[in-house]
């Protein structure tokens, strides 16, 4: 079968890109833009261990979205070799967006 024929690659490419959108959609509607600092990282011993910028919430879905296009480039290129490993490699890097969903959903609580 075909690389861009494979219904399972398509769906998730897509669920991956979906995903990733996801989380610049939640950051832009949820977090006002504002000169004051926001919380970057929350720990149960320390509290809040890093303030930073608004803009930094950002890096974690640019870093995705990046990730996510180099993975989509292996996939092809180990999808020509072995089908099932291209399948599994970008099933991880919808489960790295999922993650990274979550994280989002927790940087947004925690900053409102």
């Amino acid at each position: 079968m075909e690389y861009y024929k494979d219904r399972f690659i398509a769906s998730f490419w897509w669920g991956g890109l979906a995903l990733n959108v996801s989380v610049w959609m939640l950051f832009w509607l949820f977090l006002p833009f504002q000169k004051d600092p926001v919380n970057l990282h929350y720990t149960i011993f320390f509290g809040i261990d890093k303030i930073g910028s608004w803009w930094e919430l950002f890096l974690v879905p640019g870093i995705g979205l990046v990730l996510h296009v180099l993975f989509v480039f292996l996939v092809k290129n180990a999808y020509t070799q072995q089908a099932l490993l291209g399948r599994v490699l970008l099933a991880m890097t919808v489960l790295f967006q999922l993650g990274l969903f979550a994280l989002g959903v927790l940087l947004v609580r925690l900053n409102t």
